[in-house]
């Protein structure tokens, strides 16, 4: 049967309909899976927000460095009876004891703790042992006996009696003065006594008396050496140093004197 030319393009174009649609269902992919242009900004804030979010699980560098340093009481215990052992053995010398040493020999990595240790430090030095430590400036200390007592605390052992009787003498010349004694004026008070002469400044009791005046009772700070206001040439007088000044007292230098001279010295007499 013989189609007509008008069947004949109808079923032809129907075909061409067909074909295209299988094409778009077969080869084409469906809108829903379709590739989308990226959103830059979007992603910018995504991966913002992960960071922060593991910032926030993560402590900060300054929270991880001041839990390294925090100490434990044990640790902390340690220190201060290191500190403790360490001053004790620089005061056997009667020497300064420096906050550097301190730091680079014993406390190191805790140097930030330097206060709250020291803190301890005195504390415990004064109401397990009796001694004071005394600042001389934000540095420097020297350790004093604090217990109370009728006598100086100048305890020396039997071969050091010598350097405590010629300090004594020392300490009670200047009082007697005013608390100043000039340089010159006091060389000529110990040989008054004889203790030197004019050529020599050695004695067989006292020994070498000029190193222990000009070095050993100042580094001490029994002495100190001070540089008389407008002198030219320059001259110089003696005082008390810190350590003269918080281990004894005035009527512990005006008893001694008494006991000198055989007599009560009127407290007038020591001005």
């Amino acid at each position: 049967m013989k189609m007509s030319q008008r069947s004949r393009r109808t079923l032809r174009s129907s075909q061409f309909r067909q074909v295209d649609s299988d094409f778009d269902d077969d080869d084409s992919p469906p809108k829903s899976q379709k590739r989308r242009r990226p959103n830059h900004k979007q992603a910018s804030q995504s991966r913002q927000s992960t960071t922060l979010y593991d910032l926030d699980e993560v402590p900060s560098q300054g929270s991880q460095r001041s839990k390294a340093i925090q100490l434990t009481s044990e640790e902390l215990s340690h220190l201060v009876s290191s500190v403790i052992r360490y001053i004790f053995t620089v005061n056997h010398s009667k020497t300064v004891i420096q906050r550097k040493y301190i730091v680079d020999n014993i406390l190191t990595n805790h140097s930030k703790h330097y206060q709250c240790i020291m803190t301890e430090v005195e504390s415990q030095l004064l109401k397990v042992f009796g001694y004071k430590l005394v600042h001389i400036n934000e540095s420097k200390y020297i350790l004093i006996n604090d217990v109370p007592n009728s006598t100086p605390h100048l305890t020396f052992r039997q071969k050091e009696r010598s350097e405590s009787v010629l300090l004594l003498l020392i300490l009670s010349h200047i009082m007697a003065l005013g608390d100043a004694c000039k340089e010159d004026t006091l060389w000529a008070f110990l040989q008054q006594l004889e203790i030197v002469g004019n050529k020599y400044k050695e004695h067989p009791y006292f020994g070498d008396v000029e190193t222990l005046v000009t070095v050993e009772f100042m580094k001490q700070h029994y002495l100190v050496k001070v540089r008389i206001n407008d002198s030219d040439p320059p001259k110089y007088e003696y005082r008390w140093g810190i350590r003269a000044q918080n281990e004894l007292s005035k009527d512990d230098v005006r008893d001694f004197m008494s006991k000198i001279y055989g007599c009560d010295l009127p407290w007038s007499d020591m001005q």
